[in-house]
């Protein structure tokens, strides 16, 4: 489920009233988020995780083409994200990716 970019906090309220049963299946279908040991994670649990990982993050300086930044940032927006944010989810699900890809020359 695509979530839109609201202009209104109206805007949102009624989009999310109006998509509230297929917002509900999709919770009902969901996984639940688990940790290391494949233990389910409570709410609490997963907030802290997070907080976690945010704090252990650093800061860094990449020197990107414009047209990928350009690329990124209408990415991130059709996606409701920052374009950082596409970025970072990128580079992160690559890196989990189990078979390294060759570098292109």
């Amino acid at each position: 489920m695509k979530i839109p970019v609201f202009k209104s906090e109206d805007q949102e309220a009624d989009w999310w009233y109006a998509n509230r049963k297929e917002v509900e299946r999709e919770l009902r279908n969901a996984k639940p988020v688990t940790d290391a040991s494949g233990k389910p994670m409570s709410v609490a649990e997963i907030v802290a995780a997070h907080v976690a990982e945010q704090n252990r993050m650093r800061l860094i300086s990449l020197r990107l083409p414009a047209s990928d930044i350009d690329r990124a940032k209408k990415q991130a927006s059709a996606r409701g994200i920052g374009y950082q944010t596409l970025i970072r989810m990128i580079v992160h699900e690559a890196l989990q990716d189990k078979k390294p890809r060759r570098a292109r020359t």
